[in-house]
């Protein structure tokens, strides 16, 4: 199956610099115009099978700037990396090296409800399930964040790891079943 992966919208803590984590912040206008705009190219014109989002409403926001009608499914797995104590905070504000090293995997924030490893885990748990209920000709439309989207490239060894936001990729199923 082909699961297409989307980053959520511009939210109001991204335009300002700052980690939203699992902050529950509203996408920008200027991110709703933008993602709309996704609704006039593949894959998003020929639709999907099923559409999964994350539990944080810009995920949902984001989903409806581009289909207002539609149904989706919320799954906890696809939610964003916990930061912690980094919650909010200005990205400049802290240890760079620290947040180098988070941005690899090789480090967690302070106060942060999950690791690298738990990331790995639960996103790895939700594609076993996808590849247990859908097949091949399936497509799938995944709204997720930033750190789920890393984490994926991560695991598939791809070198560029930055997405911006509304930024999308689409992958083969078979590429994460072989990491299980």
């Amino acid at each position: 199956m082909k699961i297409t992966l989307l980053r959520h919208a511009e939210t109001t803590l991204n335009n300002s610099g700052k980690f939203c984590g699992r902050t529950d912040c509203d996408i920008t206008k200027n991110g709703e115009i933008i993602t709309a705009k996704l609704a006039g190219i593949e894959p998003f014109i020929s639709g999907f099978t099923a559409m999964y989002v994350s539990p944080l409403k810009r995920t949902v926001q984001t989903l409806m700037a581009i289909y207002p009608h539609c149904s989706y499914i919320v799954d906890e797995r696809l939610i964003e990396i916990s930061l912690g104590s980094w919650e909010g905070l200005e990205k400049t504000s802290v240890n760079q090296s620290e947040r180098k090293a988070f941005l690899k995997g090789l480090y967690t924030p302070p106060n942060a409800e999950e690791n690298h490893q738990d990331v790995v885990n639960r996103i790895m748990s939700f594609f076993k399930e996808l590849d247990r209920t859908y097949d091949e000709s399936d497509t799938i439309l995944l709204v997720t964040h930033n750190g789920v989207i890393r984490t994926i490239k991560q695991l598939r060894k791809m070198d560029e790891i930055k997405t911006r936001n509304s930024d999308f990729i689409t992958i083969d199923s078979k590429d994460l079943t072989k990491l299980y």
